[in-house]
């Protein structure tokens, strides 16, 4: 069995490669996205991934593809370490890769009957899922759907759902319940420093989704109350049942954010009426909560799963930079958009 001082310090060493504020102020400078390409490969820990990679014909898509093996290739070096009670915990990160892999197969399997295409699979997603990605890339029903998760945890909830023919809503709703329900009763057999670091880092998402779905609810789609309490994910940290309730049953938008500005959730609609999204809020949010995670509880599981949350988060900033390269977007207004301190 490893020492978790052992894991500790890998992980430390890999942050220690991380993205700093003068990379991203050289992406941000680039003049084309084969430019960003030759910086990746020559100047950063990505050099590995891209060693392969000719920066002068490269396309976005491979860029990405490549950006995303990288995070696949740190987990795998930490799951390979780390003994089976802390690959449980890391199990539901890869679990969250499945739950998101099945919503958009489902619902393009809803949204175009005959010919549904899921979203494409990195090999390590394809070797480790025991979903039958073959047979879903050739699903033409919910039935044939169902059966290429034959072999998955995922088996019994939707031959129930298909059986009180839920729409596609309903059955992405639950997945998302199902999820965070089963992570939740595991962290809670964490025990002290270890436990409250996990139940910060993830209570801490649940929070703020379910802060952003009363707000949509509010805001897009006018959602009664109780169309509201039925999608909200069944984990409480720091919002109790009767802020919840409050939240609920704000008149408008704007009563919610009121409402959050007495709590430490009010920077979540931060500057949204001079173009700033709510996701990006919530992810700068979580960028902060993962930092003190790992800083503070580098020595347990939570600290793996910040680092691997905070990885993930550079790899969509530099994902957003391209972007903006590709679109002669300002390097100004890029760096509005991403976190590069």
């Amino acid at each position: 069995m490893s020492s978790y001082s052992a894991v500790s310090a890998k992980t430390k060493a890999m942050f220690g490669k991380c993205f700093k504020k003068s990379d991203f102020e050289a992406l941000v400078s680039k003049a084309s996205v084969n430019d960003i390409c030759a910086y990746l490969k020559n100047e950063t820990s990505y050099g590995d991934i891209f060693a392969d990679v000719d920066e002068n014909s490269v396309h976005r898509g491979l860029i990405e593809e490549q950006l995303w093996i990288k995070l696949d290739n740190e987990y795998s070096r930490i799951y390979n370490f780390v003994d089976n009670d802390k690959k449980e915990i890391l199990d539901f990160l890869f679990i969250r890769k499945e739950v998101d892999y099945l919503k958009h197969s489902i619902r393009n399997l809803f949204n175009h009957e005959k010919t549904p295409t899921p979203e494409p699979v990195s090999d390590f997603f394809e070797k480790r899922t025991k979903i039958d990605i073959q047979a879903c890339a050739g699903a033409k029903s919910l039935d044939d759907f169902i059966k290429a998760c034959e072999n998955t945890a995922y088996y019994e909830y939707l031959k129930r759902v298909k059986a009180i023919n839920s729409d596609y809503f309903s059955i992405a709703m639950g997945l998302d319940l199902l999820y965070y329900e089963n992570y939740w009763k595991r962290i809670k057999k964490l025990a002290g420093h270890e436990r409250r670091a996990m139940e910060k880092f993830v209570g801490s998402q649940i929070d703020m989704m379910n802060i952003i779905w009363i707000y949509r609810s509010k805001e897009f789609f006018k959602f009664s109350n109780e169309q509201i309490y039925t999608c909200l994910l069944p984990v409480r940290y720091k919002l109790s049942e009767e802020l919840i309730k409050r939240l609920v049953n704000a008149r408008s938008s704007d009563g919610i954010i009121s409402i959050l500005d007495k709590t430490v959730y009010r920077s979540l609609f931060k500057r949204i009426t001079e173009g700033f999204y709510v996701d990006e809020n919530y992810r700068r949010i979580m960028y902060k909560i993962a930092r003190s995670t790992f800083t503070a509880a580098s020595d347990t599981i939570a600290g793996s799963c910040a680092y691997l949350y905070m990885k993930e988060f550079e790899i969509l900033n530099i994902i957003r930079v391209i972007e903006g390269i590709r679109y002669g977007i300002n390097p100004e207004a890029i760096k509005k958009h991403i976190r590069i301190s």
